[in-house]
């Protein structure tokens, strides 16, 4: 007998488990009358002749299907009514105060037991005599059939990497595409038997199924042990696999699936030999957080447990849930593992190290400070230091309610104003105020922010502490000192304006904008210093453990007080704070003065002109940061709309003169954005955060300000990305709110509209990017020739220069390029024909963009058909002169070899699907495109052979034709 009640409990179980589910066989026949009265009684509501053979074959196929199905049902019901009835059973006999001494024999029962052999001895089970009641598990038809599947994975893959060494690893089973992408034929059968699993977890066999799994996975621990070599190909399939038939119970079963797979993980004396496999476990949310971190901190605190090997787990396991990207775990959750450990570093010898990051005794952060380089510049920090505290309490004593209760508000302002006016003689006295001939303003302005964001880290630490509770610090008190530094310069900046000369130069720049642009630049020289030591010190340590990366890093750092640390990760919302706050405060007034449009003004430029200096490309670790200040609620209005007819000269010359630069940053979006968009293993979750982010902003701009994407259009086109269809399709959707898009669906072409022949606005700098490759002369040459043989040669080198090759060889095609050519080929065109839009297969330009395709490649000819729908827009002579160049491709060509005309059809109506099933908003263009293209019987789009290449091809374009028209398609 075993004196363990959980390993007994655990043998009951499963022996009843196994013994309520095989009795269940003596149902069979019973079962088989009663379900074939019942499935004949419902068949005979279908096939009223019960003598047909039709009748015969409907009830064995209703039979044959669902009576494995309900045989199950009731197997996994009575072992569940078994397991119930045997864990009150034992817990009343656990629960006696003698049930611990039946396991000891008397005096007297030892002397008659000591002549009898060894096999009738009572004695504790040994693991092979429990490893007996593992095996009730597989008596059980379900767990049969989950074993059998995840042998066959287990086989299939050796086999597979058996034959082929050098194989690529498999896709991970839980990557987003594994079970929707075509991959070799081993993920097909992965995936087809996980498919199998998946379907048999149901509630009641849920804790089966988790048990099974769970005792194939931890022999894992052994094997992935620090020490041990890495698993092989085959076996991280199979650890995988396991991994998803546990998710797949926790899924159904819930909660109480976690409670038991976290009781037996924790009686399993392997828990703690592979922190990667418990990694696994948390982070497919199989452990129960709470009663981890108990068993944990028992067994660090134990004696009896090996102190290393239990430390070093601790530490790793740590390392990867607390620290790592993405973070599992807070310092929260396990608060008993981190106490535990502390105790464990105070009591071990001075070598054993516990991070910063874990210890309760860091209670204040530290930046990479700018300006306290040296012992001089640090005695600065402290005097600066005293003054921002003392500037803080007058901000304070100002809101203070339960200050001098009697005061009114006008009263307290004017003693604010008073204190301020004070304050700001002590600082100017003091050479706080000078930028100039041994002045501190840089220094102070730059130092008040550091200990600004200082004071945020330092709170949101205490923050993240203490989840609740009193001691939690609200969100005012992050940005307490941030808002009172703001404060401080907005006076600043009052005092600039009182002290303005009247007599200075009438161009030049008032102080107030000096003032501003040298705050924002000692903010951008703060965040980028920040920035770069941040991330110097994650490459520092990224290939080293955990606990050295800080010592790595910190190592030529000043050392720092026991309750202070240097920050691990750049703080964004500080300074978004700021310059928020400094957009407020000079964008708020509509009815603005003079001088203070000027002020306002200029602050938008140099905010625009810091933002492109900040953009994720130059410091991706502020892309969030960057992305809501470029987004701001004061920002964007203030760059889309026109200023009031009072504002000075060069501003209402120039109503559009922040449209360029604010367009800059939206290209930086879209070039930090598009080398994740070419990752093959998929955009990581804070890069598609971003982009969705971005879409969002698109979707403003184009709801309240469409004008500008009309301005800008042709500019974004060149950068977006083109896996990006929504936001490129959103781009696209702008038109002038002077006129009403027709109906597309009824829409007909062959009828004259004004709009048609109204060309849209071209931005100036269409065409720069060709001053290299082709000149305007050569392309109307090109068109007055008629594309004849020297013409077409002409084209073929045309292309060539197309393409950039890097220092390495490589090609690229250059999109920018590309979509400048298209435009300026149909302005060529179009001024030739006065706006004349009508395209035949024999018409110049459409020689042209043929031979074009024709000398490309098939990622060039993408492109280049991207640039033709891109001009499909809203009504004018752009859109209807590409639409009838993309028709033209559909009618018959002479020019060119039919097998060149499919690979154009085919890519041409890839790029219509492709934006077509994006989700909304569609052109107007594309879509009417479209319907001219499936209704009119000339382009005989159904007799093409690349409509009928898949079938989720045909079934996408066929439910896209059904879109615009009642008729069936021919």
């Amino acid at each position: 007998m075993d004196s363990d009640p959980n390993l007994v409990l655990r043998a009951c179980t499963a022996f009843a488990r196994s013994l309520a589910a095989n009795l269940c066989i003596n149902l069979r026949e019973t079962l088989h009358a009663k379900i074939l009265q019942y499935v004949e009684y419902l068949a005979s509501q279908v096939v009223k002749d019960n003598k047909n053979e039709g009748f015969h074959n409907l009830k064995e196929t209703i039979y044959r299907n669902n009576f494995n199905v309900v045989m199950r049902v009731l197997e996994g019901q009575a072992a569940e009514r078994a397991v119930t009835r045997i864990r009150q059973a034992l817990s009343t006999i656990q629960s006696s105060p003698d049930y611990y001494n039946r396991f000891r024999l008397s005096p007297e029962e030892q002397v008659i037991m000591s002549p009898a052999p060894d096999v009738l001895r009572s004695r504790p089970a040994n693991a092979e005599q429990r490893a007996v009641y593992e095996d009730f598990f597989n008596m059980i038809p379900v767990l049969e059939l989950v074993n059998a599947k995840i042998k066959s994975i287990e086989e299939s893959s050796a086999k597979h990497f058996e034959k082929t060494v050098t194989s690529e690893p498999l896709q991970s089973v839980f990557a987003p595409n594994f079970f929707n992408e075509n991959g070799p034929a081993l993920q097909t059968e992965v995936r087809d038997r996980l498919n199998e699993i998946k379907s048999n977890c149901a509630p009641d066999t849920a804790s089966i199924i988790m048990r099974a799994a769970f005792t194939r996975i931890m022999p894992f621990a052994a094997r992935m042990a620090v020490n041990e070599p890495p698993l092989s190909k085959a076996a991280v399939i199979v650890r995988e696999s396991l991994l998803f038939t546990l998710v797949c119970a926790r899924h159904v079963g819930g909660q109480a699936i976690v409670n038991e797979f976290t009781e037996m993980y924790l009686s399993e004396n392997d828990r703690w030999k592979s922190y990667q496999l418990t990694v696994e476990f948390v982070r497919h949310n199989l452990l129960d957080i709470a009663a981890l971190d108990s068993r944990l901190a028992a067994d660090l605190s134990n004696t009896t447990t090996v102190k290393t090997r239990m430390t070093e787990f601790v530490r790793l396991f740590l390392d990867i849930t607390v620290l790592g990207n993405p973070r599992l775990l807070l310092v929260t959750d396990i608060p008993k593992t981190v106490e535990a450990l502390k105790s464990r570093a105070a009591a071990a010898s001075a070598a054993t190290v516990v991070p910063g990051e874990y210890t309760q005794k860091v209670t204040s952060i530290r930046l990479y400070s700018l300006y306290a380089a040296d012992e001089a510049k640090a005695g600065m920090r402290a005097e600066i230091k005293g003054y921002l505290d003392e500037w803080v309490k007058i901000v304070q004593d100002r809101f203070r309610p339960d200050l001098e209760p009697g005061k009114e508000a006008k009263e307290k302002d004017a003693d604010y104003r008073r204190r301020s006016m004070e304050f700001m003689e002590r600082l100017q006295r003091k050479n706080m105020l000078k930028s100039l001939m041994g002045g501190h303003l840089d220094c102070m302005i730059g130092t008040m922010l550091e200990l600004s964001v200082e004071h945020f880290a330092t709170a949101s630490l205490a923050q993240e502490r203490h989840a609740k509770g009193p001691a939690r610090p609200s969100e005012s008190d992050l940005f307490q000192r941030i808002d009172a530094f703001n404060d401080l310069l907005q006076v600043l900046l009052r005092c600039c304006n009182t002290s303005n000369n009247s007599d200075a130069a009438p161009n030049a720049s008032p102080p107030e904008v000096n003032l501003i642009a040298k705050i924002v630049s000692v903010v951008n020289k703060v965040l980028s210093h920040n920035h770069d030591h941040t991330l110097n010190r994650v490459e520092a340590g990224k290939d080293a453990p955990g606990l050295q990366q800080q010592l790595i890093a910190d190592g030529n750092r000043a050392k720092l007080p026991e309750e202070e640390a240097y920050q691990v990760l750049l703080m964004q919302r500080p300074y978004v704070r700021f310059l928020s706050n400094l957009m407020t405060a000079n964008f708020r007034a509509s009815d603005q003065s003079h001088q203070q449009q000027i002020i306002a003004d200029e602050t938008l430029r140099v905010i625009l002109e810091t933002l492109n200096q900040l953009n994720p490309q130059v410091r991706p670790a502020f892309a969030f940061g960057w992305l809501e200040l470029v987004c701001h609620r004061l920002l964007l209005p203030r760059v889309m709309r026109a200023p009031s007819k009072d504002a000075y000269a060069s501003i209402a010359q120039n109503p559009r003169r922040h449209w360029i630069r604010y367009a800059n940053l939206l290209v930086a979006g879209l070039k930090f954005l598009d080398p994740f968009t070419k990752n093959p293993e998929g955009i990581p979750t804070p890069v598609l955060m971003f982009f969705r982010s971005f879409l969002k902003l698109m979707l403003v701009i184009l709801h309240d300000f469409p004008e500008y994407i009309l301005h800008t259009n042709y500019l974004l086109c060149d950068y977006i990305p083109s896996c990006c269809i929504q936001l490129r399709n959103v781009v696209l959707c702008a038109f002038p709110n002077t006129i009403r898009l027709p109906d597309p669906f009824k829409y007909n072409t062959s009828q004259p509209n004004a709009d048609n022949d109204t060309p849209p606005e071209c931005p100036d700098f269409i065409g720069d990017n060709l001053k290299d490759i082709v000149s305007n002369d050569d392309i109307q040459r090109m068109i007055l020739s008629n594309n004849t043989s020297g013409s077409r040669q002409e084209v073929s080198r045309l292309v060539e220069k197309l393409v950039d090759v890097s220092a390495m060889g490589s090609r690229k095609w250059n999109i920018s390029a590309i979509n400048s050519l298209v435009v300026t080929i149909a302005l060529k065109q179009l001024t030739l024909t006065n706006q004349e839009s009508r395209m035949t297969p024999h018409n110049p330009a459409f020689k042209i963009y043929l031979a074009m395709a024709d000398s490309m490649d098939n990622e060039g000819r993408y492109y280049l058909i991207n640039a033709f729908v891109n001009q499909l827009r809203f009504p004018n002579s752009h859109t209807r002169f590409f639409s009838a160049l993309v028709l033209a491709f559909f009618l018959p060509v002479e020019e060119a070899s039919q097998r060149t005309i499919d690979v154009i059809q085919e890519q041409i109506l890839r790029v219509i699907v492709e934006r077509l099933v994006a989700p909304r908003p569609h052109p107007w263009g594309l879509l009417v495109t479209f319907v001219d293209l499936f209704r009119e019987d000339k382009y005989k789009v159904w007799t093409k052979a690349c409509i009928r290449c898949s079938p989720d091809v045909e079934r996408t374009i066929t439910q896209l034709a059904k879109t615009i028209s009642n008729e069936p398609p021919r």
